[in-house]
């Protein structure tokens, strides 16, 4: 904003009450209106003007200048306020020199509309208000909801590629963006946060392949899920390039890719937990210790890594990596067979432990081989399968089971940890399984560190 934003009337010596309506919003949060009062209530009038204006036209800076004054951003920011500087400008600067026009979109948003939840998170705000074009940032209680929601799990940056995922992704419109998601992650949401794993895989391996085309035989950087760090200022013709590969795609597009590379990635880590040769780590005891059967179909227990990449393969993508989660003991797989042994449907089961130690199995997700949900029978046949768990005379074993693996999660959590380090080769196996045109990307790369 200009100088001529918060224009100051001294003409009457006005102040700013603690029941002033401007500022029910931070009552209703829990903030005293009081101490908001008395920070912009100060003896020299023209600077009170402006304090008083700048809670009508940023109310979501209000907490951090009023509740935190050492910050370093309160303390800017204030000092801007009292001497009267272009402010817009200044705070675009400030958070990351961001375009303007992003502070300028704040200005005059009540928190009930932004949400509190960005208090103590302004610049994740700022950051994430600047990766989307001025006409697509939200408007609606509803786009600033959703907004939030896609925020919290991609948490954007505009100089990298989750900035420009999470752009598009607003670019589709929040609520048809929302429910594209969440049929992409089968309603959860908070799998978006995978496209980050995605991006740093891509630029490990970038960086792999550049150092050994400009050094061959140079260390092989191996692949975990451990952010890499990343210089804005001087990003690298790596972090360049994932950029560009990005830049190209569509959310929807760049979101398929990320399922397929994650379900590449866990078959990898899959096989290594198979190789591991690790009987801890590669069988789990039985949800069902003996198979459950009516109308000629038995539900049986998945109990070892075989069984769960074979039979329970169908589940994916919308689980997390359940080899990983049956050995921790956070889910259990089941089986729905017919007479003849013939897969029907697998099923992902969690254990919740209620009142009175009962420990109440509920379906998580539910599919046929084909991908599809199971029928209204199969679901059925399940559910009365679970039921009979309640009996009594097996819910002791289910709390033995919940205990046998609350005392080794942390163990096997760590021995898993080791697995998910990828070699090079292994990385380049799962590539293969995502990029399109894998050889001409390599050759692109290779160019990098020459």
């Amino acid at each position: 904003m200009s100088d001529t934003v918060i224009s100051i009337d001294i003409s009457r010596d006005h102040r700013l009450s603690a029941d002033d309506p401007r500022l029910r919003d931070f009552n209703a949060i829990g903030f005293d209106p009081a101490d908001i009062a008395d920070w912009a209530n100060v003896n020299q009038c023209n600077v009170r003007h402006r304090r008083i204006q700048f809670v009508d036209l940023f109310p979501i800076f209000v907490p951090l200048l009023v509740f935190s004054p050492d910050d370093i951003f309160s303390e800017k920011i204030t000092g801007w306020i009292d001497t009267g500087e272009p402010l817009v400008e200044n705070i675009a600067g400030l958070m990351g020199d961001v375009a303007p026009n992003t502070i300028q979109f704040l200005v005059g948003k009540p928190l009930s509309l932004v949400s509190e939840q960005w208090i103590d998170d302004e610049l994740y705000l700022v950051f994430a208000l600047s990766c989307i074009p001025a006409d697509k940032r939200p408007q609606s209680k509803t786009d600033w909801g959703i907004f939030a929601d896609f925020q919290k799990f991609i948490i954007p940056t505009p100089w990298d590629a989750s900035g420009h995922f999470f752009g598009e992704l607003c670019c589709l419109g929040y609520e048809p963006a929302c429910a594209e998601m969440l049929e992409l992650t089968g309603d959860e949401l908070h799998k978006l946060i995978l496209v980050n794993g995605f991006i740093n895989f891509l630029s490990v391996w970038a960086a792999t392949v550049a150092n050994q085309a400009r050094k061959p035989g140079s260390n092989i950087i191996p692949f975990s899920l451990k952010p890499r760090p990343y210089s804005r200022d001087n990003p690298g013709p790596v972090n360049e390039w994932v950029n560009r590969f990005f830049s190209g795609l569509p959310a929807t597009t760049i979101f398929r890719k990320v399922l397929s590379w994650r379900s590449a990635f866990q078959d990898a880590v899959a096989i290594a937990q198979r190789e591991s040769n690790d009987p801890e780590l590669t069988q789990w005891p039985a949800l069902l210790r003996q198979p459950f059967v009516t109308d000629n179909v038995r539900v049986v227990s998945l109990t070892t890594i075989d069984e769960a990449m074979t039979e329970g393969g169908a589940l994916k993508p919308y689980m997390d990596n359940h080899t990983e989660s049956c050995t921790l003991g956070d889910s259990h797989l089941v089986a729905l067979k017919d007479a003849q042994g013939k897969h029907i449907s697998a099923a992902e089961i969690h254990l919740v432990v209620a009142e009175g130690n009962l420990v109440i199995p509920y379906s998580h997700t539910h599919q046929r081989p084909n991908g599809e949900y199971a029928h209204l029978w199969e679901e059925d046949i399940l559910n009365s399968a679970l039921n009979w768990l309640k009996l009594p005379d097996q819910q002791a074993w289910l709390q033995a089971l919940v205990k046998f693996h609350d005392a080794r999660r942390e163990s096997i959590r760590e021995r898993l940890k080791v697995l998910e380090v990828l070699d090079f080769e292994a990385m380049c196996q799962v590539l293969r399984l995502v990029i399109d045109d894998y050889e001409r990307i390599l050759s692109e790369v290779s160019n990098l560190g020459t």
